[in-house]
């Protein structure tokens, strides 16, 4: 998804739509071997072609509903891993002042490598993504304990009331007064905060532990 500064390409975390090159191409064969995708689309085309579009997306989506997977469309180390391909695991360790586990920030990681659109920002890479995922959670970590207590008693308001919207754009205008990453457009980086906030509100209000959480939005944030 990325193509780095030096000529050895790296795998990414994950395949999504827009990705290219031969990862997509390997992927695409899996599916035809498993499958959830036709070798020619109705004209007689091929249909590795090496670009993950809407064809593969499909693919992807009805394979991960048939095997029990997440259903979002994005190509992490779980659906890889089922289609017999070897993309590599986000290598982050959750340290003693975090909110979420390391098997969650592995997830976050490849959620968010697949959120990155292609361009000048492919630079941002597997080290920038690890250190964004831990960043977010320190500073979430950092946050709740001292300056959103309050916060988090209008949160339990928000409960009855059904309104957490000025909750949540708070806390993600605090988030990225201290989380600024290069490289990457602040559209996207605002978008990165604001679905990492919506899993701390949605786990909040509903009861639901973060692997729910994530479950239930990582489809949101591929459409």
């Amino acid at each position: 998804m990325y193509v780095p500064f030096t000529k050895e390409k790296i795998m990414p975390y994950s395949l999504s739509h827009g990705s290219r090159g031969q990862p997509v191409t390997d992927l695409q064969n899996a599916l035809i071997a498993k499958g959830a995708m036709k070798p020619t689309d109705d004209d007689g085309k091929s249909n590795v072609d090496g670009k993950f579009g809407a064809i593969t997306q499909d693919a992807v989506l009805r394979f991960q509903q048939l095997s029990g997977l997440v259903v979002d469309g994005i190509v992490g180390h779980a659906t890889a891993a089922a289609l017999g391909l070897a993309l590599p695991a986000p290598k982050i360790k959750a340290g003693a002042n975090r909110i979420l586990t390391e098997d969650q920030l592995q997830r976050l990681a490849e959620l968010i490598d697949a959120l990155i659109p292609t361009g000048p920002a492919d630079f941002f890479d597997d080290g920038p993504i690890e250190w964004l995922v831990l960043k977010l959670d320190a500073v979430v970590a950092d946050l709740l304990p001292r300056k959103f207590v309050l916060m988090l008693q209008e949160l339990s308001d928000g409960l009855e009331q059904g309104d957490l919207r000025s909750t949540r754009d708070g806390l993600v205008k605090a988030i990225n007064s201290r989380v600024n990453v290069p490289l990457l457009p602040e559209d996207v980086e605002a978008r990165i905060i604001g679905f990492f906030v919506d899993l701390l509100i949605e786990a909040l209000e509903l009861g639901r532990t973060f692997d729910d959480a994530l479950k239930l939005l990582a489809p949101k944030l591929a459409r």
